[in-house]
């Protein structure tokens, strides 16, 4: 069977049914011999009553900790980990997961993972205002997690048995949702053309750029080395400017979903997405979404909004044609590679697996969105 026809990852209630599913415990020893996953740290399981911080982390000056202690296990603080994406619903997405009685999630970002200070993300772990009982869930979110090449591996090391959740939409659709969030925050300052924002292969200078670079979501997502990453197809997908030494393997379980799954107008689905996500996350609780809001309304200046873009106007062609190159490469490798990891569930695939498809279109071609009976989120 090639892999173009392998089956699909399962949704969360497959698994939930296949009681043969391996539980996520310890990091796989695949990969290089210098992969940073073998040296995590050991896991004990969460204790009854919360330690104290000291016996966590190594004091430093002025009372701020400047590292893990070395016979610290601090696996247990972190459950879950929204790594990514920007504009991408993570914000509701936490808002969600922060069920009554059994979750505290601090909707402020921590990005202690990505910006590879664990110590500090530990320090608010623990002093961040959440009940202190270790049986409660705790998650973190961070956006731009899963573009920093410590993420994966402090994931490893430190929080092996954290579960990952990442959100994604069509990269043109984000590239426009992310530009006007900037252009509102920064203004009365004015954002740079979108022509500028065509970087090819190098990074946006800093996490609050927009960019294209930070569109190539299945190059950040193939950095998990959930798929073989060994095919002449596989790796032409993830051209130009694949970098194998950035992959960290791991066995942590992944729940992929699309942005307009936070708002799915259909009750059904969305019910089904509701219970997905609570399996996944271990929860007790409801989760709250509602049908057809993914986002609180904002009120935003007029002149503010003046400076906002609408991405189908033929002044941003340009940034449009790369942005859709890189959409039809995240789309089949997302479809053909990472869904068919065990390791990475959904919830109502064949739903999703639609929503992805839809980037091999322009969002702009309305044709080709009303013919696949779908809307522009």
């Amino acid at each position: 069977m090639s892999r173009r026809d392998a089956p699909l990852s399962p949704t969360v209630a497959d698994i939930a049914k296949n009681s043969s599913t391996p539980t996520i415990l310890a990091v796989s020893t695949r990969g290089p011999s210098d992969d940073p996953s073998k040296k995590m740290m050991p896991i004990k399981g969460k204790p009854k009553s919360f330690p104290p911080l000291s016996s966590l982390v190594d004091a430093g000056l002025n009372g701020i900790p400047s590292g893990i202690r070395r016979d610290a296990d601090v696996s247990w603080l972190l459950d879950w980990a929204v790594v990514g994406f920007p504009k991408c619903g993570t914000t509701t997405l936490m808002q969600s997961l922060n069920t009554p009685y059994d979750a505290a999630v601090v909707q402020k970002e921590r990005c202690g993972l990505g910006n590879n200070d664990v110590a500090k993300l530990v320090w608010h772990l623990e002093n961040d205002p959440f009940p202190k009982d270790p049986t409660i869930k705790r998650g973190i979110k961070c956006p731009k997690d899963l573009e920093s090449k410590y993420t994966l591996i402090n994931l490893a090391k430190y929080f092996p048995k954290t579960k990952i959740i990442v959100t994604v939409r069509h990269p043109i659709l984000w590239f426009q949702s992310f530009y006007n969030f900037r252009a509102k925050n920064i203004f009365p300052r004015k954002m740079p053309p979108t022509t500028r924002a065509i970087n090819g292969l190098q990074a946006c200078r800093r996490s609050t750029d927009v960019c294209t670079y930070r569109a190539n979501f299945h190059k950040f997502l193939a950095r998990m080395g959930k798929t073989p990453l060994s095919s002449q197809e596989e790796m032409e997908l993830l051209q130009p400017g694949w970098n194998m030494d950035e992959v960290v393997r791991s066995n942590a379980k992944v729940f992929l979903m699309h942005v307009s799954q936070l708002g799915d107008k259909n009750e059904t689905r969305l019910n089904q997405f509701r219970e997905d996500l609570r399996w996944f996350a271990g929860l007790d609780g409801e989760i709250r979404l509602e049908s057809g809001k993914i986002v609180a309304e904002q009120v935003i200046q007029p002149e503010a909004r003046r400076r906002m873009i609408d991405i189908c106007s033929h002044k941003h062609d340009e940034v449009r044609q790369v942005l859709m190159k890189q959409a039809r490469s995240a789309s089949k490798w997302i479809l053909r590679y990472f869904l068919s990891s065990p390791e990475v569930v959904v919830s109502s695939r064949e739903h999703f697996v639609q929503l992805v498809r839809l980037w091999e279109f322009d969002p702009c071609d309305s044709d080709a969105f009303v013919k696949h009976n779908m809307t522009r989120w």
